[in-house]
């Protein structure tokens, strides 16, 4: 069996950047608030410190890069947050970029940077700024590099939980395209880095996909404000499990009555939407 060459990990989040994509389908999120916007990045920051930040702070492996994207127009009051971060740990870094084009170039020239050294692949993951990870899945990515020229991974099954309006709980198992990926690449001229471009339909259609089916190792949070997100699985009432993604379950608030008229609502779907 071939030795394991020698990687780098980034982790890599796009905060309140500009996307490429129609800016007149991505102006609000599913509440009707505009997207970043004062009032959004506010309510956004309050999010990530609740559940994306613990969740990447409650890593078993801590042998990984954290890049938060944020607009060079960012104020300076949340320019200090994020500095504050930045000085409490040695993984995160905060990096100010005008769009989403300019954060592409700015990884990938960091990975270039590592040709010719003895650092010979990248693994690449991208995390929203409202989503969370299992304390293990960082360390699963590692276990599963064995110096792949190019391979894609999902993880199949994770959790949703709905803070508002709804109160839910729910865990999604055997997503034919769930939310998160992850890749492995040998750093070349030629490497397209595909997980830094999430061209996910490219993906799908020109890369083998392997499937990790064995855990839950993401959560979505649906909150009000998410620019597409939605419940979707099976109710789920084991509520320790929120603790695997730095979240304290004693602090999270569910609802039977929600729980029920959602269960409802997905017989009625089946039933006159087959």
């Amino acid at each position: 069996m071939a030795k394991k060459g020698k990687f780098i990990h980034i982790v890599f989040t796009r905060f309140n950047i500009k996307m490429k994509l129609d800016a007149s389908k991505y102006h609000v999120g599913i509440s009707g608030y505009p997207v970043l916007s004062e009032h959004w990045m506010k309510e956004r920051v309050n999010i990530f410190r609740k559940f994306c930040l613990p969740s990447i702070s409650n890593q078993t492996n801590n042998n990984f890069e954290w890049f938060v994207y944020l607009d060079t127009n960012t104020s300076m009051y949340y320019k200090k947050v994020f500095a504050t971060l930045r000085e409490k740990y040695k993984y995160f870094h905060p990096k100010y970029v005008s769009d989403e084009q300019a954060m592409f170039e700015n990884l990938k020239s960091y990975i270039q940077k590592h040709r010719g050294t003895d650092v010979k692949y990248v693994i690449t993951a991208r995390i929203d700024n409202d989503d969370c990870l299992h304390k293990n899945a960082i360390d699963i990515m590692q276990k599963n590099f064995n110096n792949q020229k190019c391979e894609v991974f999902h993880f199949r099954n994770g959790y949703t939980l709905a803070i508002y309006p709804k109160k839910l709980f729910t865990r999604y198992a055997d997503s034919i395209y769930p939310p998160f990926y992850f890749a492995v690449e040998e750093i070349s001229p030629d490497c397209d880095f595909k997980m830094i471009r999430q061209d996910l339909l490219s993906i799908r259609r020109k890369t083998a996909v392997t499937q990790i089916s064995d855990g839950y190792y993401w959560m979505q949070v649906v909150h009000g404000k998410n620019l597409a997100n939605e419940v979707r699985g099976l109710p789920y009432f084991n509520k320790k499990v929120l603790a695997d993604f730095g979240v304290e379950p004693m602090k999270i608030k569910l609802s039977i009555l929600d729980c029920l008229v959602y269960i409802l609502t997905k017989i009625k779907q089946k039933i006159f939407c087959p």
